[in-house]
């Protein structure tokens, strides 16, 4: 494949923590070819911090963005840098399909980016993934975004440059497991979410705007019967009804509260996004495209 890319530069990459001998490869390949480097995390700090440390280190005039595993398939770079050449700024990939996704995570995905453009102004495209190419202008602005609760695809759409999309077909996974189970694809919905969009503490305050009227007219109802009928109320299952409701809506707003609260949190801490336990640097040369 480095055959094909003669414009190529230098090849980083990014061992997040892991235990299955990239690093040794990694290394190998070094010694046959300095365009390609290493940065060695001191411990798994996750897939956009991986991103982050690969674009603070990357010295072309643009750069390339792609998991490891082979899902991204390489001979679409080819693809993106046309796009680039022909004026694009970003390049950002499609993934029409995906090979051994599960029904659940598909209808997970479209149902996550069904929600997002309904609860943010950011034009995150269905689909966009990771795979993607930006150049040196737009990349200074995207590095200059260092909040920790970080999402990759939506600060692309807020930068606001010129962008271009390319489909591709995603491909199976060559060797490994995908350490992204739900639990971890929850918790990027909830930090793109939480980060472009401010609509959840809004639908926390709005239902407990409802649930206050509809109070007020069950209280209203409820002194009717007591002075103009004979009916007996007991009240009380309509208590615990109403005591379980209120409680559990207080403790959904507090939930919705205590997401951006954390977040603030922790970008008061200012910790640095990774530790890096070594790395090892590419024989970089710019080249001139043709």
């Amino acid at each position: 494949m480095l055959g094909k890319l003669p414009f190529l530069t230098e090849i980083i990459f990014v061992d997040d923590g892991s235990t299955d001998g990239t690093a040794e490869e990694v290394m190998r390949a070094h010694a046959e070819d300095a365009r390609v480097g290493l940065i060695r995390f001191s411990r798994n700090f996750g897939h956009e911090a991986a991103i982050l440390a690969g674009l603070d280190n990357a010295r072309g005039d643009a750069v390339v963005v792609m998991d490891a595993d082979l899902q991204h398939p390489p001979e679409v770079i080819l693809l993106l840098v046309s796009k680039w050449l022909a004026g694009a700024d970003i390049v950002q990939t499609i993934r029409k399909s995906q090979a051994g996704g599960t029904f659940l995570k598909n209808l997970f995905g479209k149902f996550f980016y069904w929600l997002i453009q309904k609860l943010t102004s950011v034009a995150i495209v269905p689909g966009a993934s990771d795979f993607f190419l930006i150049n040196r202008k737009a990349l200074q602005q995207l590095l200059q975004c260092r909040e920790k609760s970080r999402f990759n695809r939506g600060l692309l759409a807020w930068l606001g440059f010129d962008r271009e999309f390319v489909e591709y077909d995603s491909d199976i996974r060559r060797r490994g497991e995908s350490k992204y189970n739900f639990y971890r694809l929850l918790l990027l919905a909830m930090n793109a979410i939480f980060s472009f969009s401010v609509a959840p503490l809004r639908i926390g305050g709005a239902a407990g705007l409802v649930i206050v009227f509809l109070s007020i007219l069950y209280l209203a109802f409820s002194i009717f019967i007591r002075l103009f009928t004979n009916i007996a109320v007991s009240g009380w299952a309509s208590i615990i009804g109403l005591i379980t409701l209120f409680g559990g809506t207080q403790l959904i707003i507090a939930w919705i509260m205590g997401e951006y609260v954390a977040r603030i949190a922790e970008e008061s801490r200012a910790r640095p996004h990774y530790a890096i336990n070594f790395k090892i640097e590419t024989s970089f040369l710019r080249k001139k495209i043709d």
